[in-house]
């Protein structure tokens, strides 16, 4: 099946997530402030950086197994290790709840259960992800997506209506729609016959041999991006405070919106391209995947900067405006991951796991050496200021990289930047006109939308946006050339 065909239906399940969050992040705003998100974005983001140990990335070997039986001995070493790490969670917190036995206003027995449940959910829903991935179900997988990112949201908020706490009621939606990701892909496991040949006992050493890059390596390539990305909210609270944590916090999300989107409906169907395609071609769908996610993100993300203020504080409420700046100065940042993160499975399918955390581990060095000086500051700002452009940088680079390392022609890359600096410098331009000689937002909402369908437009018949995506839904890889 072809790249486009094999990831329609789960870009269209994972463009109804996204607008299912994006409608429910106002309702959020009102029933929770930036000091409670804080709290619990502190504790979402240390259940992320545990769940990278859960499994020691065994669901890797799920998607590459040469055969169901391989795949299916990792899945059964993956979900039996998550359960242990579950287990040992829980333990620890029961431990640590002796000493300190209150966090931020809430027990730290119950974030610890709550933490240990996740970190065992999450882990069974990565293995049922990394299967369906590999069976080319898309649509179970955007239904997974779903219960994970947008079920967790209406969770939540059906749970700050009934519980006093907003730190407790987010967290319990958290985990609940892990819950429900697991039962979702449980079913579609069942329905293949899966699940009798997921869990034989007696190969699992052998199993764990012979993928043991991924412990290795995927998981420390794991661990260093988990805790780069997931401690500067921790960072944030240290250095300015529990409101700043929030508002940071806040802004990553609604700025990381499409980054979630592109990775999860483009990395899985391009691993299954690149699985049993030539190189040359790997890079040329590269090249197209990015040109068409920076034409299609610039400009409303642009819009987005220039109008933040009044945009936020119309849209989150008046307490929310403080999260204005923390998503200028992310926007781009996240449009830049979008647009080329979602080639980092690359290094999986050609074994390049080691020169992938090599450039990781180096980048993750700079960063802190960056931020922790600017906690001391005190400026949320600050610290966020210097994220985003160290993160900016080394994604340029850690792009052209990824190209090299793994042996794809470099030759269309200079096409894709000339194209992505055009379009940004000419919406900032053509937005900036438009904030100073309109006053209203919602006229100045109309005029963009206009300009951004003529761009758009052009794009499909004159660009080549057409060719493109006839090229990715029918795989003709003769036409590959003539389309970027």
């Amino acid at each position: 099946m072809s790249l486009g065909r094999n990831s329609v239906a789960y870009v269209l399940a994972n463009l109804f997530n996204q607008f299912i969050q994006i409608l429910t992040i106002p309702l959020l705003t009102r029933l929770a402030d930036p000091s409670d998100f804080g709290v619990y974005s502190i504790f979402a983001g240390v259940c992320g950086i545990v769940g990278v140990f859960s499994g020691l990335r065994y669901d890797g070997a799920i998607s590459v197994a040469k055969n169901d039986r391989q795949a299916g001995l990792a899945f059964g070493l993956f979900s039996i290790l998550g359960f242990l790490t579950s287990l040992l969670v829980i333990i620890s917190g029961v431990g640590l709840s002796l000493f300190i036995p209150v966090l931020g206003g809430v027990s730290t027995f119950v974030l610890s259960l709550l933490a240990g449940i996740f970190v065992g959910f999450s882990t069974l829903s990565r293995a049922y992800i990394a299967w369906h991935t590999r069976q080319g179900d898309f649509v179970r997988i955007g239904v997974i997506q779903f219960m994970i990112a947008s079920g967790s949201v209406l969770l939540q908020i059906l749970f700050l209506l009934v519980e006093t706490s907003p730190v407790i009621a987010m967290c319990f939606g958290l985990v609940a729609g892990q819950i429900l990701s697991v039962i979702v892909g449980g079913l579609g496991v069942a329905n293949c016959n899966a699940s009798r040949r997921s869990f034989p006992t007696l190969q699992w050493a052998a199993i764990a041999r012979k993928f043991s890059n991924f412990p290795r390596f995927a998981m420390l390539y794991g661990v260093n991006t988990n805790v780069r990305e997931r401690i500067i909210t921790p960072l944030v609270g240290w250095g300015a405070g529990p409101i700043a944590a929030g508002s940071f916090a806040m802004g990553q999300r609604l700025a990381s919106m499409p980054h979630t989107l592109l990775y999860t409906s483009i990395g899985g169907p391009l691993l299954n391209y690149a699985r049993t395609n030539t190189r040359q071609d790997v890079a040329k769908v590269s090249c197209m995947l990015m040109q068409m996610s920076f034409a299609i993100l610039l400009p409303p993300f642009l819009f987005g900067i220039i109008n933040a203020k009044t945009l936020i504080a119309t849209t989150l409420g008046p307490k929310w405006a403080g999260i204005a700046p923390y998503f200028s100065g992310l926007a781009l940042t996240y449009v830049l991951i979008a647009s080329t993160g979602f080639m980092d499975r690359l290094y999986e399918l050609y074994g390049q796991q080691r020169a992938s955390l090599r450039l990781d581990f180096g980048f993750s060095i700079a960063v802190f050496l960056c931020l922790v000086p600017m906690c001391f500051l005190g400026s949320g700002i600050g610290i966020m200021v210097a994220f985003a452009i160290a993160y900016s940088l080394y994604e340029i680079y850690w792009t052209y990289m990824t190209f090299v390392i793994n042996k794809l022609p470099t030759v269309h890359l200079r096409g894709v930047v000339v194209f992505a600096v055009l379009t940004g410098l000419s919406f900032f331009l053509m937005n900036q006109i438009i904030s100073f000689s309109i006053s209203s937002l919602a006229t100045r909402a109309g005029v963009f939308l206009g300009f951004y369908f003529v761009f758009l437009s052009a794009y499909w018949f004159i660009l080549g946006g057409r060719e493109q995506m006839r090229i990715l839904f029918h795989r003709d890889t003769n036409r590959i050339e003539t389309a970027i």
